[in-house]
């Protein structure tokens, strides 16, 4: 993983990202690093992370696994998933490892931002 994607490993770290992103814009990769596609997206997930550094999003992974699979309500099948939030005022979620997707998204994250 990038130097510029920070792990969430346990729900204090989570409660805090959540609550900085009113200061900045925030992205959450929600995967499992024992699945295939996951383990595929990552990679894609940490260069993304990289083109965008300039742009003052922060980017986290979170593995879902037994400790932190109650910090968000998806199932193993519905992964990789990102979130996209600014504050409380703006937030996407895109499904599944669609590069597109969520280049676009975090278009619109960085015109919601500013």
């Amino acid at each position: 993983m990038s130097s510029n994607v920070f792990k969430i490993k346990d729900r204090a770290t989570h409660d805090e990202v959540i609550s900085q992103s009113k200061e900045h814009p925030t992205v959450i990769n929600v995967s499992n690093s024992s699945l295939p596609i996951c383990k595929k997206f990552t990679p894609e997930y940490a260069s993304l992370a990289e083109r965008w550094q300039s742009g003052g999003i922060k980017f986290f992974e979170l593995d879902f696994n037994n400790e932190t699979s109650m910090l968000f309500k998806f199932s193993p099948n519905q992964l990789p998933v990102t979130v996209l939030m600014v504050g409380d005022r703006w937030c996407k979620t895109v499904m599944g490892a669609n590069m597109k997707n969520l280049e676009d998204t975090l278009s619109q994250l960085s015109k919601e931002a500013n």
